[in-house]
């Protein structure tokens, strides 16, 4: 008992030291936009390495995204990746066994390094259970792209020390009062700031007596709730989401987990806002010296900074923004610390929005949505922002396509139909989380058309057609890339 409580007086000191040793200031921190034209496009980020038949060279058109991944690491140093090989029987020929795909997780782990040594130690090359597990198709397969899929490299993302409470109560207070006795809610804090990229999910499964996913929300908002009430950074509590589970097993419980998922599955982002808006730049003072970098709520890097964040092209107004740094201290134990919320406003509605941000990307035989932590993070992430900007506009309609892709792969109706299917599991799931923000129901017009408020959805199934100049139909990756659901948004 005596060494829990010097523990708890220990992590208390480190939370505080940590929160209290440098400070970020910014100036002004409310800014107007006048005549905003928005236009933002998510491309889907692949953590998969392809390799030609039978070589382990990590090929060049794969650079781009170990770049993006070695910088995600650098800014979330708690995180470590894992990269397991493998080998397709046909494709590799002869060269095709364990100690190729061992090769391959080597050489992709060795090109992440020769980027930035400094990560070295958050780099694993792990040997797959299954070196020939496929990725799709048969093991016998002559189809080129089916072969080239298999011969691959994939990269997962965890914390380097597992942060996960099962509860089997969903009394709100008996969970916090449990997360404190544990310092679990100190030890969250302090890996959320230091890791932009790091959320928190509190997943419940079978909380409803019956079938009722408003209800169950209601019980795991409460518990964010008390979670947020016990933190004070702001940029970490807009890192906390919520999941409902629905499985076979009676057992009602709530899982409190952290999860890195997002450094191998947060989209890349491509912002063409224009706008009128006072100042040009955001000025920024720091008593600690060291790099400073622009992040978006959600933990995406937005630039990195000297002393002025020029605000061209303008932010998301609907989003908010934080200046942060490495603190310099002599202390090897340094600390990332943040500014307080810069905000952006309309001071008149904006003339065009535009942005598509994707769901989740699909298997090309999946059948059910996924319950990993970055595609339910991204559902209640993208559910608040919609419902954020219908409130913003409620004089305007805001059109939803909720939108699914394939490849070219097969049947042109097959893929339509599986397309449409994606889309319509993940608008089943979507729709409880919009009419619990907005506190409105959502009604069905037809069997691919619904509103709730002044939000408009459409639920299409788009097959292999897509206007992403950047997913590419003759690479393995951008065919991946293409298998995928995302939401198109336009103000009216």
């Amino acid at each position: 008992m005596e060494n829990t409580k010097h523990i708890a007086i220990l992590w208390c000191l480190i939370l505080s030291v940590g929160l209290l040793s440098g400070k970020i200031s910014v100036s002004p921190s409310k800014i107007a936009i006048d005549d905003a034209k928005i236009n933002y496009v998510e491309t889907p980020f692949v953590p998969i390495v392809f390799f030609d038949s039978g070589s382990a060279d990590v090929p060049n058109n794969h650079n781009d995204m170990l770049t993006e991944l070695a910088r995600r690491l650098v800014d979330n140093p708690d995180a470590i990746v894992e990269i397991r090989g493998y080998y397709h029987i046909t494709g590799d020929r002869a060269s095709g066994n364990a100690m190729l795909a061992k090769y391959r997780a080597d050489a992709v782990r060795a090109k992440l390094i020769q980027i930035e040594p400094s990560i070295a130690s958050q780099v694993i090359a792990e040997p797959a259970s299954n070196p020939k597990r496929l990725w799709r198709g048969d093991d016998g397969s002559l189809d080129l792209k089916i072969q080239q899929e298999n011969q691959r490299a994939e990269i997962a993302a965890k914390v380097s020390r597992q942060m996960e409470n099962k509860f089997d109560s969903t009394d709100p207070n008996t969970i916090l009062k449990t997360l404190k006795s544990n310092d679990e809610i100190y030890r969250i804090e302090r890996v959320l700031a230091d890791n932009p990229l790091v959320f928190l999910l509190i997943e419940g499964t079978n909380l409803s007596d019956s079938d009722n996913s408003a209800k169950s929300l209601k019980i795991l908002d409460k518990v964010r709730q008390k979670l947020l009430d016990n933190m004070e950074n702001d940029a970490v509590k807009s890192r906390v989401f919520i999941s409902v589970k629905n499985d076979n097993n009676t057992n009602k419980s709530i899982n409190i987990s952290v999860s890195a998922e997002w450094i191998v599955g947060k989209p890349t982002c491509e912002n063409r806002s224009t706008g009128t808006v006072e100042p040009q730049s955001v000025r920024i003072e720091s008593d600690k010296a060291g790099t400073m970098k622009i992040f978006r709520d959600d933990g995406y890097k937005i630039a990195d900074v000297s002393s002025r964040w020029n605000l061209s092209p303008i932010p998301e107004p609907t989003r908010k923004y934080f200046v942060s740094s490495i603190s310099a201290n002599s202390s090897p134990a340094q600390r990332r610390i943040w500014s307080k919320k810069i905000e952006f406003k309309y001071s008149s509605k904006p003339k065009m929005m535009s942005e598509k941000l994707i769901i989740e990307n699909f298997n090309i035989d999946q059948l059910i949505i996924s319950d990993t932590p970055k595609y339910c993070a991204n559902r209640d992430l993208l559910a608040k922002y919609l419902v954020s900007i219908a409130k913003v506009n409620r004089n305007r309609t805001i059109s939803i396509k909720i939108a699914g892709y394939t490849d070219d792969t097969g049947d042109d109706e097959k893929n339509r139909q599986m397309s449409l299917h994606w889309a319509n599991k993940e608008f089943d799931y979507f729709a409880n989380l919009i009419k619990f923000y907005s506190g409105k129901k959502v009604e069905n017009i037809d069997k691919n058309n619904a509103k709730c408020g002044n939000i408009e959805f459409e639920i299409i199934g788009m097959k292999n057609v897509d206007d992403n100049p950047k997913i590419s139909e003759s690479t393995p990756q951008g065919r991946v890339a293409k298998r995928r659901v995302e939401i198109k948004m336009e103000i009216k």
